[in-house]
């Protein structure tokens, strides 16, 4: 699913871990928007990891948000589902980030080139 929208900018704070393919952030589930921010250097396509820990059917949100501030695409999960992928294709050069609202719920948010 591609879409733009103006997203509000939100405060958070994660702790990162680096991986070969990208990086993953644990998000903590306190009330905040979880977030993973990245420089993309080349125009192409971006695979975004998501989960959401929990057992309700409840529908929680990521998106990969360009440097303007829109989003570039999006997913939406619950916390019954498995961890999932998604492809955002077309994505430029310049600085991103991830952001999921995982509620009181804890998650992992990550993205591979």
């Amino acid at each position: 699913m591609v879409t733009t929208l103006a997203v509000l900018g939100l405060l958070a704070g994660p702790v990162t871990t680096a991986s070969a393919a990208g990086r993953v952030v644990e998000c903590p589930g306190r009330n905040q928007i979880c977030v993973n921010s990245f420089y993309h250097g080349v125009t192409g396509t971006v695979s975004v990891d998501a989960d959401v820990y929990g057992s309700s059917s409840t529908k929680y949100r990521w998106e990969l948000i360009r440097p303007n501030g829109t989003a570039q695409c999006y997913g939406e999960m619950t916390g019954v589902d498995p961890p999932r992928s998604w492809i955002c294709t077309g994505v430029g050069v310049g600085q991103y980030q991830l952001r999921m609202y995982t509620g009181t719920n804890g998650g992992k948010l990550g993205f591979r080139f």
